[in-house]
């Protein structure tokens, strides 16, 4: 159990499962490239591993620096990582996962990403349910 503030200022309090990171981790590729169109010329591409998984991000056409998108794409995981790893103890998830119902201070960032989740908990009638 967790406390948090939504968007009206109201104190909210709700569980969080680790399936949270796989929200984030779709979100963050889906936007990051969201702006490419197909090329004839052969697309740029770049992998790493974060979540616990391989990330792989390919852009067809960018009219600057592939290497800058790239860069902004490693540090919005990067964050991401850092913030709601399970397995981190420095990571707000980690925290809330130990905090034993007492309350724990979160980041805004974290704050957002459980409220984005918590709409398509809702949107889905709970089958996409991130507080089991």
């Amino acid at each position: 159990m967790f406390n948090y503030y939504d968007y009206n200022g109201f104190m909210k309090n709700d569980n969080l499962a680790s399936r949270i990171l796989a929200i984030i981790l779709s979100l963050a590729i889906v936007l990051s490239a969201t702006s490419c169109a197909r090329s004839e010329d052969a697309p740029a591409t770049y992998a790493d591993l974060f979540f616990d998984t391989v990330i792989n991000v390919t852009l067809y056409e960018y009219p600057g620096s592939s290497s800058a998108i790239f860069d902004r794409c490693r540090d919005a995981c990067s964050l991401y990582e850092s913030l709601l790893s399970p397995t981190d103890p420095d990571s707000d998830v980690w925290k809330v996962n130990h905090a034993k119902s007492f309350p724990v201070a979160i980041s805004r960032e974290t704050a957002d990403v459980i409220a984005f989740a918590l709409e398509y908990c809702e949107l889905s009638d709970g089958l996409m349910d991130v507080s089991a």
